[in-house]
């Protein structure tokens, strides 16, 4: 059996498309399309207000961390250095360890510094707030 590659921004505008249509009721449109009835109708609301850019993926993370760091750095300024352990969002494992936030980082001046591995005394002062 061969796969057919589609792309997940095609099968939601076929998910409005079949919907529309109102051949199915709902709840039977959701299970062809093997999504809950809650992604259904957030799919249709998004695309109501805003149309197939409804439907895009919109990456969350990285607005939600930009958002807190843009704040506190508005609030107090740009640090010098931040220190972070070694898992994500901070560092990969890709070539140097940056991540797209570490690279943001350094675009703005800050040098990330990273403790070492299995040293958690080494960031004391964030580890206590657990």
């Amino acid at each position: 059996m061969l796969w057919k590659e589609t792309k997940v921004i095609e099968e939601r505008i076929k998910f409005i498309a079949a919907f529309k249509s109102g051949k199915l009721c709902f709840a039977d449109l959701c299970r062809d399309f093997q999504i809950s009835r809650k992604t259904g109708y957030k799919y249709l609301k998004n695309y109501e207000s805003e149309r197939i850019d409804g439907l895009k993926d919109k990456s969350r993370k990285r607005i939600t961390q930009s958002a807190v760091f843009e704040r506190v750095f508005k609030e107090y300024g740009l640090p010098l250095a931040i220190k972070s352990d070694n898992g994500a969002p901070f560092a990969s494992k890709a070539i140097g360890g940056l991540t797209s936030l570490s690279v943001w980082w350094l675009k703005l001046g800050i040098r990330p510094e990273r403790i070492q591995p299995g040293k958690q005394s080494q960031n004391g002062r964030h580890e206590r707030m657990h």
